[in-house]
């Protein structure tokens, strides 16, 4: 079904896909499906397409997107206005009742085409658009060979899955907290075939991240996910000196069932790795996070776990702080080997682990 303009929760859509609910015990849902946008250009929309609920094999390629802002600060001349409320301003919006088998592929998206400088101070309200994709519950995503500029958030936020995202460029000039790449999470939504942790998972591979202040930023899952970040490499802006405001890392989880990071390129940016509230298992391998500003690899809170993690063949910088930092209680699953180790002045030196007495494997 086809709507060139959404109503009630969508009013400001101006494409709107779904399908049809089935009757508990009567009727089976109904997938809209089949279903290809292609060379369009999207113009003055806090969302040019919306998925509600149950759409499926839908492919949008080669399309641009230009978001002007929400619907009550429409702006002149097709450019971005400024945000005054909390709205979901992306490009392909897919709600919470499930779509799957969704390719974006060769997109571009123009959060804020004004935007010439990074902002030079934590921005009291936003200056630039979420980003292009924000899939609250799907599985089979593909999303590959887009462009897109001047997000302001996160540019891909995916809340199930599985998921594949594949030789993106990613560029802005926005500097801020919880402006990411890439936000994969486990949610509650059902993903491809149920909320199992197969549906949890997303591939972030061959990407390249400039500016933002994380790559991947995962900090408020509520289910187990797995997480693949490789060959990627990233760009990242430093943390502003102000009360609260904080370094973003290449990549960060919680609620992690496994993470695989492997060899990505950090040329800047404050974090290797970090993370954050009980994750349980990683391979941390031939990654060059020596320039890492703040630290190689942590936990953010006291209190945060990480079960296992293997840590081999990494060239890690200590930043202002420790090399690596791990829950003692957790050190004895913590294995580190044939990694190389940079201070400050980007001299080789040995690990400066924290705790210093841990029951850490430690080998060459």
């Amino acid at each position: 079904m086809f709507f060139p303009i959404g109503g009630g929760g969508d009013a400001g859509a101006l494409t709107i896909f779904y399908g049809i609910p089935g009757i508990p015990g009567v009727t089976s849902n109904e997938f809209a499906y089949n279903i290809l946008v292609t060379n369009c250009q999207f113009l003055s929309a806090d969302r040019s397409i919306v998925m509600p609920y149950y759409v499926s094999n839908v492919v949008v390629r080669s399309c641009d997107f230009i978001p002007s802002g929400l619907k009550d600060t429409w702006g002149s001349n097709n450019v971005y206005t400024g945000q005054t409320s909390l709205q979901y301003e992306v490009g392909i919006l897919v709600r919470q009742g499930g779509s799957y088998n969704l390719v974006v592929l060769s997109n571009t998206y123009g959060g804020n085409i004004l935007l010439t400088n990074v902002n030079s101070n934590c921005p009291t309200s936003w200056i630039a658009p979420d980003g292009l994709v924000y899939f609250q519950g799907e599985g089979n995503a593909f999303i590959a060979g887009n462009c897109i500029t001047n997000y302001g958030a996160e540019a891909v936020q995916l809340n199930a899955g599985p998921n594949s995202v594949v030789g993106n460029t990613f560029h802005t000039l926005v500097s801020a907290g919880s402006c990411c790449a890439l936000n994969a999470i486990g949610s509650s939504q059902n993903g491809a075939i149920g909320t199992n942790v197969i549906n949890y998972s997303t591939c972030f591979v061959g990407n390249s991240v400039y500016g933002g202040r994380t790559g991947e930023e995962a900090t408020q899952s509520t289910l187990p996910f797995t997480i693949n970040f490789s060959g990627n490499s990233l760009y990242l802006y430093p943390a502003f000196d102000a009360t609260n405001d904080y370094p973003g890392a290449a990549v960060g989880v919680a609620q992690c069932q496994a993470a695989n990071v492997c060899g990505n390129t950090l040329s800047n940016g404050g974090w290797g790795f970090v993370f954050t509230a009980t994750n349980n298992k990683a391979l941390i391998l031939n990654n060059n996070f020596a320039n890492a500003a703040y630290r190689g690899i942590g936990y953010f809170f006291g209190g945060d776990s990480f079960s296992t993690a293997q840590i081999f063949g990494n060239t890690l910088g200590q930043g202002v702080s420790f090399h690596v930092q791990l829950p003692y209680t957790n050190s004895f699953g913590w294995f580190l080997g044939s990694n190389t180790y940079y201070n400050m002045s980007s001299t080789s030196v040995p690990l400066f682990a924290d705790p210093a007495s841990s029951a850490i494997h430690i080998f060459n």
